[in-house]
């Protein structure tokens, strides 16, 4: 069975969030983990990526207060073959290790008037 989390983080600022994500990454043991609005730059979420050793991915930044989305699989499990990275959404293409199919991830976080944000 494959686990992933989807979670709408409405910021990782805050060190209590950060302490429940890893708990509950740990506890779960996820394969996916796909994070919107983080309001974070990639260099601020690396830090978290990098603690859950297992996890690698790829980060959106954040524009100021407003945005930033990540995707991270267990290397262990998946192996990335493809990233499309854009302003709000990650296209992800993850093999399995154990049996080489492929499955395909959107992760998408975009403003409600996106046409008007895309400056």
């Amino acid at each position: 069975m494959m686990k992933i989390l989807s979670w709408n983080s409405r910021g990782l600022g805050h060190p209590s969030k950060v302490l429940a994500l890893r708990d509950f990454i740990h506890s779960e043991k996820l394969d996916i983990i796909l994070i919107q609005e983080t309001k974070l730059e990639q260099r601020e979420i690396r830090g978290i990526i990098d603690q859950q050793k297992q996890y690698k991915g790829y980060t959106s930044d954040s524009r100021g207060a407003f945005g930033g989305i990540s995707t991270l699989w267990d290397h262990s499990k998946w192996n990335c073959t493809s990233i499309n990275l854009h302003q709000h959404w990650i296209r992800t293409v993850l093999d399995n290790k154990n049996d080489n199919q492929s499955i395909v991830v959107y992760n998408v976080y975009a403003p409600n008037n996106y046409r008007e944000n895309e400056s």
